[in-house]
């Protein structure tokens, strides 16, 4: 059985110690390198590397293709990349301005919570929130 070359071969956690669920991110670049031609002349080709791109959560994974077997699909391939890194720059910066807005939003109700209760108002145990 021939051991794949890689390029990359990455997994990480997503999550901090303690928080559970098995998050992850797999790649994984095959290095094409040392791979030779396979067939015989006029019929030589070569198979496409070895690409992986998996994240997963709990049960749930998502796992991307990327083709390199022509040229337009290495193109949308290396689109699907940069798309990627834009998206999740972008949804990492509305995440940080989200949880800036929700702990400001929690204050203010702990707050409202705090003053109503040395009114003597009781709790609705009806009520959704902090």
């Amino acid at each position: 059985m021939k051991k794949y070359k890689a390029l990359c071969n990455v997994r990480e956690f997503l999550n901090y110690p303690g928080f559970h669920g098995g998050a992850t991110i797999q790649f994984y670049v095959e290095d094409m390198r040392e791979r030779k031609a396979r067939g015989e002349a006029p019929n030589l080709y070569i198979n496409e590397p070895r690409v992986i791109f998996e994240v997963s959560d709990c049960s749930q994974s998502c796992r991307l293709e990327f083709n390199l077997y022509s040229d337009e699909q290495r193109a949308n391939s290396l689109f699907k990349a940069d798309m990627l890194l834009k998206g999740v720059q972008e949804f990492r910066d509305k995440l940080y301005q989200a949880t800036e807005i929700y702990v400001e939003q929690s204050k203010a109700v702990k707050k409202k919570n705090k003053k109503a209760k040395k009114k003597g108002k009781k709790s609705d145990p009806m009520a959704v929130g902090l």
